[in-house]
């Protein structure tokens, strides 16, 4: 077993079946790093571990641990939604104690929900300046506008309908 901190809670294990794989450490603010396996030391039952990622309010606190090879891609999921998939092989390898690179940009009030390691995409990835399909149409007010923009035109045809009974 480990003997937690007042504070400290254990967020992930992670087997290893060789001293050169390498473990992800994701934080909530939208930092993580590689590190190799071999920088964690051995410890006995009871310790207090090992630190896997310097926490500070910048970086935030540690959110999840797991495997990750160059052969794979990580998928990271905000709370606010954005979902973004990113190469493995494009995070450095670092050392265990340093708090790591930003993988992902976050508004104030986001902040990672989850990640997920998935297979290597054979997709074609798009350039960089891919054009960003407009959001203004997808939210629920926006839809029932339009619901009542066409109510309003059937009502309208309608009455116009009603006007020219009458006048035959």
């Amino acid at each position: 077993g480990i003997n937690l901190r007042e504070h400290d809670e254990v967020v992930g294990i992670v087997v290893s079946n060789s001293d050169q794989e390498t473990v992800l450490v994701i934080s909530e603010n939208g930092y993580g790093k590689r590190s190799v396996v071999e920088a964690f030391r051995q410890t006995k039952r009871g310790s207090k571990g090992v630190i896997a990622i310097n926490t500070t309010e910048k970086v935030g606190k540690m959110i999840t641990i797991t495997k990750a090879d160059d052969q794979s891609d990580l998928m990271i999921m905000t709370i606010n939604g954005i979902v973004i998939r990113q190469g493995v092989e494009n995070i450095r390898v670092m050392g265990r104690n340093t708090q790591g690179v930003r993988l992902i940009s976050l508004r104030d009030s986001d902040r990672i929900a989850d990640i997920c390691i998935v297979p290597k995409s054979e997709e074609e990835e798009l350039p960089a300046t891919a054009e960003v399909i407009s959001e203004e149409n997808t939210t629920p007010a926006a839809n029932e506008a339009t619901t009542e923009e066409e109510e309003t035109t059937e009502e309208e045809t309608t009455e116009e309908e009603t006007k020219e009974e009458i006048n035959e």
